[in-house]
């Protein structure tokens, strides 16, 4: 099941783990629910409505998705609309979220969908959250 954009909660990977991205059984997957940071940049995965799926990163997420679904994104998804985000991961630096989409967008697709499913998608009102 895929909640739109305004429903996903944004999962965290810790920087100081990201030397574990060769183990793709290592990658730390734990959710952080503090706020992103002004300047944090992001690594995403979408999957296109033909059913293949997206990596990239941006600094912005809900205007990166919405510039997907308008078909000024990335070549790839205009021909594959409407696209669905199935997860977001935080990073401090420009650096470090590029290098986890490299990574990503190297790893078989049964591996990128097992990574996408162990996120838990939350609404933001839930009362259970901290």
């Amino acid at each position: 099941m895929h909640l739109p954009l305004s429903q996903a909660q944004i999962i965290l990977i810790q920087n100081d783990k990201l030397e574990c991205m060769s183990d793709a059984e290592k990658l730390p997957l734990e959710p952080d629910r503090q706020q992103s940071e002004p300047n944090a940049c992001f690594t995403y995965l979408l999957e296109c409505a033909d059913g293949t799926l997206y990596a990239g990163w941006t600094t912005d997420i809900e205007r990166r998705v919405e510039q997907h679904n308008l078909g000024k994104g990335a070549k790839y998804t205009r021909a594959r609309l409407p696209v669905v985000l199935r997860a977001v991961w935080q990073f401090d630096t420009r650096n470090e979220a590029m290098r986890f989409e490299w990574a990503l967008k190297r790893m078989p697709r049964s591996r990128k969908l097992s990574l996408s499913s162990q996120i838990a998608f939350t609404e933001p009102d839930d009362p259970t959250l901290p």
